[in-house]
């Protein structure tokens, strides 16, 4: 393994160019978890779009969470798959997975500081850690299709759908 630390905006701008164009080079989505405010409050939402409109135009595929919060800031123009996460649940860091690496920035230190493990073993748990989280069934936005769905599930399936902190939870009923 090896770790590298890089100190303020110039260092998080290099390990993203290295992101995008490793990407680009060999054709594969790298992943990602944030709050998403600390990116926007760092460079500002003009310098998210500008990186939303290269990935595009060159071809980047990526999958993402992000807090619930996030949402209004970045849905506008955002490059990739995102999910969204309950704002009961604070990510205060940004964390990339590529290319066996892990990056995690911490934001709230000034300058900033990324910091790049790169290590097979720390990016596939780090990506186990990303799956388990995208697998999380989401919430229903629309109650009124929620309760639709609901009901047929529960007729078809004897089974009971809830929502418990925003999150869908499925329980067998018995007969």
């Amino acid at each position: 393994a090896n770790v590298k630390v890089l100190v303020g905006d110039n260092g998080f701008k290099s390990f993203f160019k290295d992101l995008v164009d490793w990407a680009e080079e060999n054709k594969k989505e790298y992943l990602f978890i944030s709050g998403g405010k600390g990116f926007i409050d760092q460079f500002g939402l003009d310098y998210h779009d500008k990186i939303q409109n290269e990935k595009r135009k060159r071809g980047i595929k990526c999958k993402g969470i992000l807090n619930e919060m996030s949402r209004p800031l970045l849905e506008h123009n955002i490059c990739g798959d995102i999910k969204y996460l309950s704002n009961n649940y604070t990510i205060p860091t940004s964390t990339w997975m590529y290319n066996d690496k892990v990056v995690i920035v911490l934001w709230q230190v000034k300058p900033i500081i990324t910091i790049i493990i790169s290590s097979k073993y720390s990016f596939e748990s780090y990506k186990s850690y990303f799956a388990y989280l995208w697998d999380l069934p989401t919430k229903f936005n629309d109650q009124t299709t929620y309760s639709t769905k609901l009901l047929k599930m529960t007729e078809k399936t004897k089974t009971f759908d809830i929502l418990l902190n925003g999150v869908l939870q499925t329980t067998l009923v018995s007969s």
